[in-house]
């Protein structure tokens, strides 16, 4: 996925997902969600494994949040459009005779086997999406270079490919501030700064929930699921609580500040009190006269389904708490789901992953 066209070879961050199986041509969407919970991957699979390139591709993903996705207010905007004037990923595609022109011939005729366009055209039949055809270790090595080396002499030509790609007519953002999607975006950036070593991601993550919480809080009152210029939307769901308390607990790990396990606790509070389910795990949705049935989410979608996203937020709330309540509270969704994990684990690896950890003792206090 890292080298595929489905990544952004020029500004970092992930499409939405890939037409072909080759991870070429993707729908060309590219949405907060994806990215936060991509660049939180790729930042443990680096710490796990040591691999620059997981390194190279989350630190791609965290700046393209920042210089793209990130608002004046310092939290994150939704999305941004796959189409430009009613055209599928014409920002992002090349035909041979704007990468000769942006580059040079020379360059371009250098870069070709690199950014894979050197065969014929698989975009709508006359463009390509840029993508590594192979891992860079061993692009490097059919040149005799070290990757270091080679991403050192590709990195100006990127950089005037994307001064070139900046001067076409862009894809609209949608500037929605939505509470979910914002979790997983402070999330991802902060432990992308704690294992990274990279500050500066940490310190946007805190930003942005420094303006969320009081900003979707009108009133001090109970939290609300998006903003807008300074208006809010309808009352959170549990995908709301679930997103911020995992953003929450993360930016606690990263900077061992108070405050934010405070307001993690105060979240959790809300949360038990709004969409507490009897016999275990959450409903969507607060009570409401028009609501004829309350539903609870267990079947993880394009993100990770929300109770057992929320059962992993209040594992790590226990242990940093020491309150017994948040475990027995994560350990009630995997009881109250456990036949739906048993009939349909593919469906439930959120849920199989809370189960896991419960297992190997989650929730213990950090001092046991």
């Amino acid at each position: 996925m890292g080298r595929g066209g489905i990544c952004d070879q020029l500004a970092g961050g992930f499409h939405r997902y890939a037409t072909d199986r080759e991870w070429r041509i993707p729908h060309f969407e590219k949405m907060l969600s994806d990215n936060g919970l991509l660049l939180e991957i790729y930042a443990r699979e680096y710490a796990r494994t040591g691999k620059p390139e997981s390194a190279r591709v989350a630190r791609a993903t965290a700046e393209f949040l920042l210089a793209e996705l990130r608002g004046a207010e310092g939290a994150f905007r939704s999305a941004i459009d796959a189409e430009t004037d009613g055209e599928e990923g014409a920002f992002y595609v090349w035909s041979r005779a704007e990468l000769d022109a942006a580059l040079g011939a020379e360059d371009a005729e250098w870069a070709a086997p690199l950014l894979g366009y050197a065969g014929e055209p698989f975009f709508a039949g006359q463009r390509y999406v840029l993508h590594l055809p192979k891992p860079v270790e061993q692009l490097a090595r059919e040149r005799r270079m070290t990757p270091a080396a080679l991403l050192e002499e590709l990195a100006p030509l990127r950089a005037r490919l994307l001064a070139a790609r900046a001067g076409r007519p862009r894809p609209l953002s949608d500037d929605k501030l939505l509470a979910d999607w914002n979790g997983l975006a402070i999330a991802g950036l902060a432990t992308a700064g704690r294992l990274l070593g990279e500050p500066r991601y940490v310190e946007s993550a805190a930003a942005a929930a420094s303006f969320l919480l009081p900003a979707l809080r009108p009133d001090d009152g109970p939290l609300r699921r998006s903003w807008r210029g300074g208006r809010t939307g309808v009352a959170a769901q549990l995908a709301d609580y679930a997103g911020l308390l995992y953003g929450l607990v993360a930016l606690h790990e990263a900077t061992g500040e108070a405050r934010w396990l405070d307001e993690a606790v105060r979240l959790a509070g809300e949360m038990e009190e709004r969409l507490r389910a009897p016999g275990g795990g959450y409903f969507t949705a607060a009570a409401a006269p028009d609501l004829l049935v309350r539903v609870r989410e267990v079947y993880d979608g394009a993100a990770p389904a929300a109770n057992p996203l929320a059962g992993l937020a209040l594992l790590e709330l226990a242990e940093r708490t020491g309150e017994e309540r948040f475990a027995a509270a994560a350990a009630g969704i995997v009881r109250s789901f456990a036949g739906q994990l048993a009939r349909a684990p593919e469906g439930t690896s959120t849920l199989a992953l809370l189960a896991r950890r419960l297992a190997r003792g989650g929730g213990r206090p950090a001092a046991a």
